[in-house]
């Protein structure tokens, strides 16, 4: 019993006295109280009907007198429908014996309480003394309320008065009822020691209405249920009559013929068995219990105390058990009994069930655990990560909680190289769940062939009973990515030979093998006349078969004879088919168009003088065959230039053959130059060069890279493009989005801001934090000479700094060497007016070397990127913002470096930009709101929504060149750091980079970063 509060004071409170013909008894100790109340009204009516003595001693039917008219009384308090008709009144006795002092002290405290009689003829279910200390509290609140009757009895007028109190009253009736703590104002508690109610109604009417006497002493044992002593009953007339319950020594059997108790899996349990004694109560009694094993075994399946001896006390009737206790086993088997039989009896008879059965049952299956499979397998991803998904299966039963855990361990798998898991992973199953369970392994992927790896499994530590069985361990294996077998395809669209002025000349076909050598290839080549015929104009014998070995990557040519005749003749041409492929696909450039060009054409070499600038494009060694090769031609055919390659700056000079354009090198004029780098101890062969003076539009330089023997393709030269502006007497017009109006393209100078920014992660494999994050910049400038430069710096702090002419196909090939001339950047862009660019170059080769060994570590990336990553270059036309003069009061454009803008408007003043920094050590991006003023100040407020502010910030900008500085407080490092990059009107954006140099306390290695820095209009 949960008890809120003891009264030991009696409160002031407000009594209701009614002229009655009741009779106030004085209380006395051990009177009980017959008390009404109506749980809609604010009333009740207490009577005192005197000794418990005269019921519990009673040995016939008591009608209880000297209580005056009772029915007048409840009349005038209820109404006159009390006794039938008002379903909301209740009725109850109560009363308790002994004093304020504390349980144990007073062994003779005793609590009476009735409960309704529901059912006619049964006795009603005995109420439940909770406790000792709960049934001492619920005594000594019957006792102050006894004191607070006896309080309003002394002052009424007459004695003669009935008392009743008001809901209000904390120590009246009312206050005491069950649930008194929550229905109304009152507070008291005392009946919640009950357990069932102790009132009646009257909803059947007052004949129906009757209430069974309990008497409750202080136990042994908590939870004893009351002792019955008898059944009042009231009438319409309210006349009250006592019954007393059957008096003799009663009888004694199992409280039921049959019993069961479950096994626990876990631990032993104890099954408690009731035996009652009914009819009567006169005398002390006693009997034996005798336990014996049916089909279970004494100590394998139960254990007891046999006989067990049974005592009741001289009008004890309370029922009395014993414990057998059920022992816990892995066994599944079928139910076993236990036989309970009652023997030498005494004080009283023995009853009809004289013998029970036990019976002990298994518990619901728990269940086993085990791998679903014996074996587990996942290919490496080609990039990235991918899950291996293992499964666990519970089979055999799902009663319970249950969980286990699986072990990875490494076998010849590596973890963090091959693989990443948490061990253990720990399964959990609720009550009742048999789905499988599941857990996962991240599989990485990497660039190394190798043999399958494994990771060993295994199930350990299965819980609340649950069993391992079967398949407890497995093998979960990582295969290496298949290899790929690779593509076929023409190494060019177009193939063109001049027919020599005798004899006969060569047409050299290419055909490639990229993205892989898995596995021997074959490809045939079918050639087919278009408008040449063969063997007139042409000779080969179709199709060509081209095949490849296991792990060659080489390309593989063959050759077509083109024969010479003495006929002036237009070009003709054969069509070039790949078909019948095997062990790779045909895939990209799968036909090509094979030319013959009239041998009497002399080429017009007096019209090709001029500067050819292109790049060198690698077929194998990016590192090696990268590279630019500047020309001169001269209108005599003769050409001077150099080779920039591995590192190396070449020479080469030769002349042009005005009958094929054939290069031809030095004074022995032969087909093909050695470029050779000088190195200790021996020097480096890059390959054998060959150029071709373009025929077909007499406006680019072609040409191969192979070795000695002319098989393998080292590289290729590409947009090897002729200038078209070669001298400054024929100016250039840039290419400005800008109204001839306003500017004059023949003295504009082309200004432009440019971007190197940094690819997505991964870049060619590398992590972010492996290469730079940050945009590199530059500014560009176009001359009237039709030169284009470059002057900027790339995201890892390295400088370009770079010049070569645009071609009259408006394309620029840029190759910078870099890193002490150990690595370069390289790509063509290629310069149109566009929504967002002027000129562009996607996929950039960014080469970087490993200089780990040199034990710089606070130099960006240390690590390099030698195997090369991509960046994109963009570059847009600057518009150097103008001011209002006298003579223009409205400007073209504001002056503002972002955008264009609208001519004569102004930027808002208030939070028109945001500022953003990422990476580069940051844990987390930053992003500011600032304004840019019309006269391109910068202003920094505070974080944007939802973001974090970057500290200290501070940004300014160059109006005549656009170009951004600025610097914050790294949160890494606590030091500021400086930033750069430039403006980029066409998206009214600024990028930039800043370098995050880690501190001294940083663990060894680690390197400096580039993070990105961006400012963007709002």
């Amino acid at each position: 019993m949960k008890l809120k509060k003891l009264f030991t004071a009696i409160a002031t409170a407000a009594v209701v006295f009614i002229a009655s013909s009741a009779q106030a008894q004085t209380y006395t100790g051990n009177d009980l109280f017959l008390g009404f109340r109506s749980t809609s009204g604010s009333q009740c009516y207490v009577v005192n009907i005197g000794q418990a003595s005269q019921f519990t001693g009673a040995s016939g039917p008591v009608t209880v007198s000297g209580l005056g008219n009772i029915a007048a009384d409840l009349a005038a308090v209820f109404g006159n429908d009390w006794n039938g008709t008002r379903s909301d009144m209740l009725w109850s006795v109560s009363g308790a014996t002994g004093s304020f002092a504390a349980v144990g002290s007073d062994p003779l405290k005793t609590l009476y309480a009735t409960r309704e009689r529901t059912s006619p003829g049964t006795q009603s279910t005995p109420w439940i003394r909770a406790s000792d200390t709960a049934q001492g509290t619920t005594t000594n609140l019957m006792i102050a309320l006894s004191v607070a009757y006896t309080t309003y009895s002394a002052t009424a007028n007459s004695p003669g008065k009935g008392v009743i109190q008001t809901n209000t009253d904390i120590n009246s009736y009312a206050s005491y009822q069950p649930g008194g703590d929550n229905s109304g104002p009152a507070p008291g508690t005392s009946f919640k020691a009950f357990n069932p109610t102790i009132e009646g109604t009257f909803t059947t009417g007052v004949a129906g209405s009757v209430l069974d006497l309990y008497r409750s002493v202080v136990k042994t044992a908590n939870n004893q249920p009351a002792e019955l002593v008898g059944t009042f009953t009231i009438a319409t007339d309210g006349a009250l009559t006592f019954t007393p319950a059957v008096s003799g020594p009663g009888t004694i059997a199992f409280s039921s013929a049959t019993y069961t108790q479950q096994e626990n899996r876990t631990q032993d349990v104890v099954k408690t068995i009731t035996v009652n004694r009914t009819g009567g109560s006169s005398g002390a009694a006693s009997v034996e219990v005798t336990i014996t094993a049916g089909t279970a075994t004494v100590t394998d399946d139960y254990t007891a105390t046999t006989p067990v001896t049974l005592n009741w006390g001289a009008g004890d009737s309370a029922p009395k058990t014993f414990d057998v206790t059920v022992k816990t086993d892995a066994l599944v088997e079928s139910g076993e009994t236990v036989l309970l039989a009652l023997q030498n009896v005494t004080g009283a008879t023995l009853g009809t069930t004289t013998s029970a059965t036990l019976t002990i049952s298994d518990p619901p299956p728990v269940g086993s655990v085990a791998f679903s499979s014996a074996t587990y397998s996942q290919t490496e991803p080609a990039s990235g990560t991918v899950d291996m998904t293992v499964t666990v299966n519970r089979t055999g039963g799902s009663a319970g909680a249950i969980s286990v855990e699986a072990t990875i361990t490494a076998d010849t798998a590596t973890v963090t190289d091959d693989y990443t898991a948490t061990t253990p992973a720990t399964l959990n199953w609720a009550d009742g769940d048999s789905a499988a369970k599941t857990f996962t392994i991240t599989v990485k992927a990497d660039a190394i062939t190798e043999s399958a790896e494994t990771i060993n499994l295994a199930l350990q530590n299965a819980t609340n009973g649950a069993t391992i069985v079967g398949q407890s361990t497995a093998v979960a294996t990582i295969n290496d990515l298949p290899p790929s077998t690779g593509t076929l395809a023409f190494s060019s669209a177009t193939y063109s030979r001049a027919e020599n002025a005798s004899g006969d000349a060569t047409m050299t076909i290419t055909v490639t093998r990229t993205g892989g050598s898995a596995g021997a290839a074959s490809t045939e080549v079918a050639v087919t006349p278009v408008t040449a015929s063969n063997p007139a104009d042409y000779t080969v014998s179709t199709p060509v078969t081209l095949d490849w070995q296991a792990g060659d990557a080489t390309s593989k040519t063959f050759d077509i004879t083109i024969k010479s005749d003495a006929l002036l003749e237009s070009a003709e041409t054969f069509s070039l088919a790949l078909q019948n492929a095997t062990g790779a696909t045909l895939s990209g450039q799968t036909t090509a168009t094979g030319t013959i060009t009239d041998g009497t054409v002399i080429i017009p070499l007096a019209q090709l003088g001029g500067s050819y600038n292109g790049l060198l494009t690698p077929a194998t060694n990016p590192l090696l065959h990268s590279g630019l090769i500047n020309v001169k031609v001269t209108t005599k055919g003769t050409f001077t230039g150099k080779v920039t390659l591995g590192g190396v700056a070449l020479p080469i000079s030769g002349a042009f053959n005005a009958v094929d354009g054939a290069g031809r090198f030095g004074k022995t004029l032969t087909s093909t130059i050695e470029l050779v780098k000088k190195s200790k101890p021996a020097n480096i062969s890059l390959g054998f060069l060959a150029l071709n003076l373009d025929i077909t539009g007499g406006n680019k330089v072609t040409g191969t890279l192979k070795d000695m023997a002319g098989t393998t393709l080292f590289g290729t030269i590409s947009h090897a493009d002729r200038a078209l502006y070669t001298s400054k007497k024929t100016p250039v017009a840039p290419l400005m989005n800008v109204p001839t109006t306003v500017l004059d393209p023949t003295k504009e100078k082309g200004k432009y801001t440019a971007i190197f920014g940094a690819n997505a992660d991964p870049n060619n494999g590398i992590a972010k934090n492996g290469f730079p994050q940050g945009d590199g910049y530059g500014a560009v400038t176009v001359s009237t000479a039709g030169v284009v430069k470059v002057l900027g710096k790339l995201a890892d702090g390295s400088k370009v700094s770079y010049s070569n002419a645009l071609s009259k196909n408006n394309e620029w090939p840029l190759f910078i060497q870099l890193y002490s001339k150990a690595g370069f950047i390289s790509g063509n862009i290629v310069f149109s007016n566009q929504a967002q660019t002027d000129a562009a170059c996607a996929g950039m080769i960014w080469f970087k070397p490993d200089t780990s060994a040199a034990r710089a570590p606070l130099k960006p990336y240390p690590a390099g990127w030698p195997n090369g990553i991509t960046t994109d270059f963009i570059a847009s036309k600057y518009l150097v913002p103008t001011k209002p003069t006298t003579k223009n009061p409205t400007p073209p454009n504001p002056d503002t470096v972002l955008g264009l803008g609208v001519p004569g408007a102004l930027v808002n003043t208030t939070d028109n930009i945001f500022i953003t920094l990422a990476d580069g050590g940051l844990t987390t991006n930053t992003s500011n709101d600032a304004s840019l003023s019309d006269k391109s100040k910068v202003t920094v407020h505070g974080a944007t929504a939802a973001s974090t502010a970057a500290t200290l910030l501070k940004t300014a900008f160059v109006p005549a060149t656009g170009a951004m500085s600025g610097s914050f407080t790294h949160p890494g490092t606590g030091k500021v750091v400086k930033f750069a990059g430039v403006a980029y009107q066409k998206t009214n954006t600024a990028s930039g980079y800043f370098l995050y140099f880690p501190p001294k306390t940083a663990a060894p290695g680690t390197p400096a970063e580039s993070g990105a820095v961006g400012v963007a209009e709002k």
